[in-house]
């Protein structure tokens, strides 16, 4: 099930920029987080298990990767 929300999660960036017919120019790993009117008022600290955090650091490092090779 994990992986599945994991799936969505990467594409539905996808098929949001396909529906506002719009280009990214820029990408945001985010973290839960309280926001109001200002903006972020406080960070939502979250446990991850092993596998939860080599698969997030697997992002990190796959994203980072890929934004390292274009030319914005």
């Amino acid at each position: 099930m994990l992986r599945e929300i994991a799936e969505d999660v990467k594409n539905s960036a996808y098929e949001i920029i396909e529906k506002k017919n719009a280009a990214y120019y820029g990408i945001a790993l985010s973290m839960p987080a309280i926001v109001g009117a200002n903006g972020v008022e406080t960070h939502v600290p979250i446990s991850l298990n092993e596998e939860e955090s080599k698969a997030l650091n697997h992002s990190v490092e796959t994203i980072s990767g890929i934004v390292s090779q274009l030319s914005l």
